[in-house]
């Protein structure tokens, strides 16, 4: 499951919140794994991973989250993955929504529509 939105926000300022969105989380909060930076001349970069335990699916998820202004605006790209489904099927029980809605409510009131 993947989504991608714009915010009225600079890279910097994008990533500060979903860091401390995701420290501060009602589920188990999501521990950062990486949080890599590359500044060019036509903007910067940020890319984010985090995991995090899900309990109803007994296994781990991946939060990727890119951030990046090189189009002029910031977009957000909010990625998950890394989990096993049950008899091999990819049901998540809703451990993707939760993840990338996490970054979607953090972000809430600085998405451009």
């Amino acid at each position: 499951m993947t989504k991608d939105f714009v915010v009225n926000l600079n890279p910097e300022q994008t990533a500060c919140i979903i860091i401390k969105a995701m420290a501060q989380s009602q589920e188990p909060s999501g521990v950062l794994l990486d949080d890599h930076r590359v500044t060019c001349a036509s903007g910067m970069f940020i890319n984010l991973i985090f995991t995090r335990f899900f309990f109803r699916i007994g296994s781990f998820t991946t939060l990727v989250v890119t951030v990046s202004d090189v189009t002029g605006a910031t977009v957000v790209r909010a990625a998950m993955g890394g989990h096993r489904g049950w008899f091999g099927r990819k049901w998540d029980l809703g451990a993707a929504s939760t993840l990338i809605g996490e970054v979607e409510r953090a972000l809430a009131d600085y998405v451009c529509s």
